[in-house]
């Protein structure tokens, strides 16, 4: 120990400032709609308190077409005009007006994902019942739902004040939840619910929304269908026109400088080509942007039979499709589950997180290809990622495993340039699936990837997700410096945050001050370098601004040499 305490003497009291490989725009987004779509708004108002505790800067939002819709049960279209939002049931939007309030109240942004299910009235001929309600939606009926959704978060609009009740409508995925208490030091239960009967009881226009996606993974036959038609993709070009109705009923709203995302995409597919079995993330994109393996612009049979057009000019169909090239980043969700993140797949045709740069160099050369390149490349956006653990999940992950593999993957988010956001899908668990026996593997067929149990019990991930570290080499040589990478993600946007580098010995129990640290980058994100002579853990202790020390999880380093 006297050896290590002769390496760190001079450093453990420096401050030196980190650098970022990443750009300082890189947001963590969240998404639990089981509370934040289903719950009551008490409910909303809890889980975005925990949300801003553990450090969000945005949740995303599905804006469920079918939850809105008059008469969503009706093949019948009701007489009303679906691009205004006074003709839809009032009582309807009443989730969605208090969780905009809620949000603009505490800080938080919103990404709103306008998506399936669909209104039985807008859909049609679907190849199995279970996918009615995402089977061929109709584009123009979706472009007014999202005029609508539109028209009303302008931060212009003010609802009537009369809401009437709620149309019938699925019940919530997770209509029970049982919330953990708030973190130390963030608001109680009892102002969460009072904030609820705030944003409940205001008048005047509701706030802006000025983030948007579009669609829920359309590779998917869960969330858009049919995927294939006689062995030939037919989900790209259903999306190609939901895009575009949806692009204008933003333009003509006001939101034509907002944040739009295209994409959605899910990392994997099948090599099934059937109605429902999921596209690989690649094979869709060509076909959306109809181009060849090549990335050539398709022509001919070739085009037509993807449903593009035969004589395929470059600048008419960038025209005739201007959200896939104006867009403002695509989106994806490279899950991996349940591989460690750094795992590269070895289907062409895959996106999982350590293939971002495939997808970043897929989709600027198609960009190019139809003169459309973009000056530093377009950005990415991963709006969904996570890993299922057990318990509760037979076959997921040990607790450590998830906090780690999250560390891991938010690591290597911020080492890619083109990625702008980084995300964690659930906070709490979904409830089992009661449609089949408890213990199979359909039981847990939900996704268990929060960072809380349903009871409430916090794994681990919990209190790693605000104060991640990585080190890319856990076995180093003795007294050679290692890098140690680190996050403040609870910390005050812009704010310098400080936090020392701490070491123990396998078998000590006292951490000892290896160097002490300041971020530059807004976010919270930052690298250092250290050295140790002998095995053990190194964390990162964070300097509280009000007094104490925020620890991130230990990490093992084994020396060698």
């Amino acid at each position: 120990m006297l050896r290590l305490v002769a390496v760190v003497a001079l450093a453990a009291l420096a401050v030196v400032p980190a650098s970022a490989w990443a750009d300082d725009d890189q947001e963590s987004t969240f998404q639990d709609d089981a509370l934040l779509v289903y719950g009551t708004p008490a409910e909303q108002s809890n889980a975005l308190d925990i949300m801003k505790a553990l450090g969000v800067d945005r949740a995303r939002v599905t804006v469920y077409w079918r939850l809105v819709a008059p008469d969503p049960d009706s093949t019948t279209k009701p007489k009303f005009d679906g691009a205004d939002p006074n003709a839809y049931p009032s009582g309807n939007w009443d989730r969605y007006d208090t969780l905009v309030r809620l949000a603009a109240l505490k800080g938080l942004g919103l990404n709103f994902n306008v998506s399936a299910p669909a209104p039985a009235w807008a859909t049609s001929n679907a190849p199995r019942p279970d996918v009615a309600d995402v089977a061929n939606p109709d584009p123009g009926e979706f472009g007014k739902f999202v005029q609508a959704v539109g028209v009303r978060y302008t931060g212009a609009f003010t609802p009537p004040s009369a809401s009437s009740p709620p149309s019938d409508q699925p019940p919530s995925p997770n209509p029970t939840p049982v919330l953990s208490p708030l973190p130390p030091g963030t608001a109680s239960a009892a102002r969460a619910r009072a904030d609820a009967h705030a944003a409940q009881a205001a008048s005047g226009p509701l706030p802006r929304v000025g983030y948007w996606s579009i669609w829920n993974e359309p590779n998917q036959g869960g969330w858009l269908s049919p995927q294939w038609q006689s062995g030939q993709p037919s989900s790209p070009r259903l999306y190609r026109s939901l895009v575009d109705s949806a692009w204008s009923a933003l333009g003509a709203t006001g939101h034509q400088s907002d944040v739009v995302l295209v994409g959605e995409t899910v990392a994997k597919g099948s090599n099934a080509k059937t109605a429902t079995s999921g596209m690989k993330p690649l094979v869709f994109l060509r076909a959306l942007y109809c181009v060849d393996r090549s990335l050539h612009p398709l022509q001919g049979s070739a085009a037509e039979v993807v449903g593009c057009p035969a004589q395929n000019n470059a600048s008419d169909f960038v025209a005739a499709h201007p959200a896939l090239f104006a867009l403002s980043g695509l989106a994806h969700h490279p899950y991996n589950f349940p591989l460690p993140p750094n795992l590269k797949s070895r289907d062409p045709d895959f996106v999982a997180l350590a293939d971002t740069p495939r997808l970043v160099k897929f989709i600027n050369r198609v960009l190019a290809a139809y003169g459309q390149a973009r000056r530093g490349g377009l950005p990415i956006f991963f709006t969904e990622y996570g890993y299922q653990t057990k318990p509760p999940d037979p076959l997921g992950l040990s607790w450590a495993t998830q906090a780690s593999y999250l560390n891991e993957a938010e690591y290597m988010e911020w080492r890619f340039q083109a990625v702008k956001s980084g995300s964690q899908f659930l906070l709490v668990d979904d409830k089992p699936n009661s449609n089949f026996p408890p213990g199979s593997i359909k039981y847990w067929g939900t996704f268990q990837t929060g960072l809380l149990e349903l009871d409430g019990s916090r794994k681990a991930s919990f209190f790693s997700y605000p104060v991640p570290i990585w080190l890319p080499r856990t076995h180093v040589r003795a007294g050679k410096r290692f890098l140690v990478w680190a996050m403040r993600r609870d910390g005050t946007n812009g704010d310098q945050q400080t936090g020392s580098v701490q070491y123990a010995g396998l078998h000590g129990r006292r951490y000892r001050n290896l160097k002490t640290v300041t971020t530059t980058d807004p976010h919270g994100y930052l690298e250092t370098r250290v050295a140790v002579r002998r095995s053990g853990t190194v964390r990162m202790a964070w300097h509280n601004a009000g007094g104490g020390l925020t620890y991130s999880r230990p990490v093992t380093v084994t020396v060698r040499g």
